[in-house]
């Protein structure tokens, strides 16, 4: 059957977290979110707002099945692998899922006619920077091969316009992603869990030890996932209104501490976490704030559900209703 609505968009990695926050939104906006996933790392009952395909985005064939079947407007490239650490121990595996995989869609785009594209990429690309926000002009500078493997990735978007006529592409270079669905129907879900707030939240609930690598002194900017995935709508809508390759980092222009995270999760879960120090882990750098005056000026993109106090709210609940067991080391 082939699907011909104009209002379908593929979302790579839509069983997960941030790709899942994205597909109830578009869902809200009356697009058919279609979710390609091979589930390695994301989950089938995270897929609600439209239907899944299970595949590999590296098989040539079936991507090119799939975008034959749903006619897709947009594909919107969220998956791919996130651990800086295991990217440290496996860069191999990274380049084949983060960079090549996206060669491999970009090439099923120019074949299908699909001309738009919003690619998931990552702070993470700036590096080591002394600048107390960042900007989009900063030279990047990637420090391990997750990062490294993001920017091949956009570098190879910036180069398709040259293979395919009225292409338009939006990177959004996430800072970090944090937070729940407000209704708690989709949240956080990684197995193993590796980042800060999830972790921290499941040692306190569990009353299990928690580890900080470093002082705790490492400084993040937290944006809401679902200040991420509306951010999605305002890049396809730029997408179909401009031609050539943009990039906008997804920041709320404000950092807090590893320390000041943990200490928010204990006031609003009432618990105290039992706090365990090591080494500074390989590949971190030590802050990472976005500047966010071009997306703001070109998207009109205006966090508006990032204060502290809610991501951590909004994680909180979604932890306490879901039940899979998670390592809590950090």
């Amino acid at each position: 059957m082939n699907i011909t609505s104009k209002q379908n968009i593929i979302v790579t990695g839509g069983a997960g977290y941030i790709g899942s926050h994205i597909c109830k939104a578009l869902a809200a906006e009356n697009y058919t979110p279609v979710t390609l996933d091979n589930l390695s790392g994301g989950f089938e009952k995270l897929v609600k707002w439209g239907p899944l395909e299970v595949g590999d985005i590296n098989n040539k064939i079936w991507l090119t099945d799939i975008f034959n079947k749903y006619s897709p407007l947009a594909i919107i490239h969220c998956a791919g692998l996130i651990s800086v650490e295991e990217s440290t121990k496996k860069p191999e595996i990274y380049f084949r899922n983060n960079f090549h995989a996206t060669e491999i869609l970009l090439d099923a785009m120019r074949k299908a006619g699909v001309k738009h594209i919003i690619y998931s990429s990552t702070a993470s690309v700036y590096g080591n920077v002394t600048e107390n926000v960042i900007a989009e002009k900063q030279i990047t500078s990637p420090q391990n091969p997750y990062a490294e493997s993001k920017l091949k990735a956009e570098n190879a978007i910036h180069k398709q316009p040259k293979e395919q006529n009225d292409f338009s592409a939006v990177i959004l270079r996430y800072f970090n992603a944090a937070g729940a669905d407000d209704k708690s129907e989709t949240g956080e879900l990684h197995n193993p869990e590796t980042h800060l707030i999830p972790l921290a939240i499941i040692a306190a609930l569990n009353g299990t030890e928690f580890t900080i690598y470093g002082d705790g002194s490492v400084v993040r900017d937290y944006v809401h996932v679902s200040d991420i995935a509306n951010a999605h709508l305002l890049a396809l809508k730029y997408s179909i209104s401009n031609n050539g390759v943009q990039t906008f980092n997804i920041g709320t222009g404000q950092g807090f501490s590893v320390i000041e995270v943990v200490r928010t999760i204990e006031k609003l879960s009432g618990k105290t976490l039992n706090l365990k120090f090591k080494e500074p882990r390989a590949g971190d750098v030590p802050k990472l704030v976005a500047d966010v005056t071009k997306a703001t000026e070109l998207m009109s993109y205006k966090p508006q559900h990032s204060s502290l106090n809610n991501i951590i709210k909004t994680a909180i609940a979604w932890h306490q209703m879901d039940s899979l067991t998670i390592n809590t080391t950090l």
